[in-house]
């Protein structure tokens, strides 16, 4: 008899038991958490503690090479660009410091290298500075990713799409640097050469890193990773030591991460005239 009573007790309290829990259940949130969050005001103003590149420091004969890369999920990184520019002529103004230079191009295909030369005279730079790289100029950078898509930051100027920030991060340091055959332009303290001419730097640097959300719907998102390296004991052409940017990207019916960045492995002051 004990028996039959628990059995009815306990057949009485299950339909209760799951009754007052589902009645107490949310709907599940199944927005991705991507970190903490931070305005596009706080990015702006880190990015603005890169400091700004001063035109008047460029001189005849300034160099700069640097290579564009990418990787494609766990693949290693290939070139996809060598580019390195040179300074043929400097004049100013009152107000601009006026720049002729040659850039040396090879575009690496998978069957060939594609070589180009461009030359700009009397490229236009404003005293007393050029503007910190702000969150509108890396997405300019960023379209150049070889790898294109509908998705991602291309779409990140429609006024439509929603966009968040996360995981800002600042870190000054040094790096030894030595893609340079010449101490020129460094003080003494911080550069020096062997007898084969072989150079090592200790730059200043300071490193900026944040992602990116565009949102395309309420609950899904595309990120993009943006890392900037820039240094003020170098010249005016190399200051941005480098920028990677890692977007998610759809590929082969699967999501990868896409990342590409913008090196600079060699640079020299050149002289005044």
């Amino acid at each position: 008899m004990k028996k039959i009573v628990f059995g009815t007790a306990l057949a009485i309290f299950l339909p209760a038991l799951f009754f007052a829990l589902t009645g107490c259940m949310k709907k599940p949130d199944h927005t991705p958490d991507y970190g903490q969050e931070y305005s596009v005001q706080q990015v702006n103003s880190a990015l603005t503690k890169l400091g700004q590149a001063e035109p008047t420091t460029i001189k005849n004969g300034e160099f700069r090479y640097y290579v564009i890369t990418q990787a494609i999920d766990q693949q290693p990184s290939s070139i996809l660009f060598d580019i390195g520019r040179t300074v043929t002529g400097v004049r100013e103004d009152a107000r601009y410091v006026y720049v002729d230079y040659i850039d040396q191009i090879r575009e690496f295909k998978p069957t060939e290298v594609v070589s180009s030369t461009e030359q700009a005279r009397d490229k236009a730079f404003e005293k007393p500075g050029a503007v910190a790289p702000q969150l509108q100029a890396l997405r300019e950078q960023a379209k150049t990713i070889a790898v294109s898509s509908e998705r991602g930051i291309s779409r990140a100027n429609a006024q439509e799409v929603r966009l968040t920030y996360h995981n800002l991060s600042e870190e000054a340091g040094f790096i030894p640097f030595d893609g340079i055959t010449s101490c020129q332009g460094f003080r003494s303290s911080n550069c020096s050469c062997n007898s084969q001419n072989q150079c090592l730097a200790t730059l200043r640097v300071l490193r900026v890193k944040f992602d990116e959300v565009v949102w395309e719907t309420q609950d899904r998102g595309t990120k993009t990773t943006y890392d900037v390296l820039v240094s003020p004991d170098v010249p005016y052409f190399s200051q941005q030591i480098s920028l990677c940017i890692q977007q998610w990207m759809d590929l082969v019916g699967r999501t990868v991460p896409v990342t590409q960045c913008q090196e600079v492995r060699r640079f020299n002051f050149g002289s005044t005239p």
